[in-house]
């Protein structure tokens, strides 16, 4: 079962699975550095920080050699230059 982002106009894209989802909030629990927009994504499901979370993605897929979470993350950094004020992580 796959998660899908939205934004304040609605549907964007499908987002990680439940499995890609634990795994990218494990990287980011030992990952060194801030990441407000990843944080706010993770903690509240949602974030207005979207310029904050396109560079929290570049910086924390650098810190990974899985190119799963790679790309899941590179994906959302994708998405934050197309979702219109907010994007929202649904199920």
């Amino acid at each position: 079962m796959a998660y899908t982002y939205s934004d304040a106009n609605g549907y964007l894209d499908l987002g990680p699975t439940v499995n890609g989802l634990r795994q990218i909030k494990k990287l980011r629990a030992t990952a060194k550095g801030t990441f407000p927009g990843i944080d706010q994504l993770l903690k509240l499901g949602y974030t207005n920080l979207l310029v904050e979370l396109a560079d929290d993605c570049g910086r924390l897929s650098k810190q990974t050699s899985d190119k799963n979470i790679q790309f899941s993350l590179k994906h959302l950094a994708m998405l934050c230059r197309k979702a219109e004020e907010i994007i929202i992580l649904e199920m």
